[in-house]
């Protein structure tokens, strides 16, 4: 891991953590990684079988945190603003630096013009 960017670095950890982490810990680990300041894909993680599990093992909740995921990974401002329309408060910190037109950045054109 010496040579890769913080960014891989950071998303190895959590495809690791992901491997082995079925409910309630897949959904903790989805936290972590939208959470962290080095983490700015998110797509590989979508992809891991306890992850897409959480669509149908009937318990709402992880459904809906595989939704925020998917929006993290796919998702545009529009996206966002339909899903949390009233601006609830997330941990935005994995788009600061990204090089895509993410989410944070229609935020942060949108707050400046405010």
């Amino acid at each position: 891991m010496g040579d890769n960017p913080k960014y891989i670095q950071a998303l190895q950890e959590f495809l690791i953590l992901g491997k082995s982490a079925p409910g309630a810990a897949a959904v903790a680990n989805i936290q972590k990684c939208i959470s962290s300041p080095n983490t700015y894909v998110f797509a590989e993680l979508l992809d891991l079988p306890h992850v897409v599990a959480l669509q149908n093992d009937g318990n709402a909740e992880h459904a809906q945190w595989y939704q925020v995921l998917r929006l993290f990974a796919y998702g545009d401002y529009m996206e966002y603003k339909s899903m949390f329309p009233l601006y609830t408060p997330f941990p935005f910190s994995s788009f600061h630096h990204s090089p895509s037109r993410s989410i944070l950045s229609h935020l942060h054109e949108r707050s400046s013009l405010e």
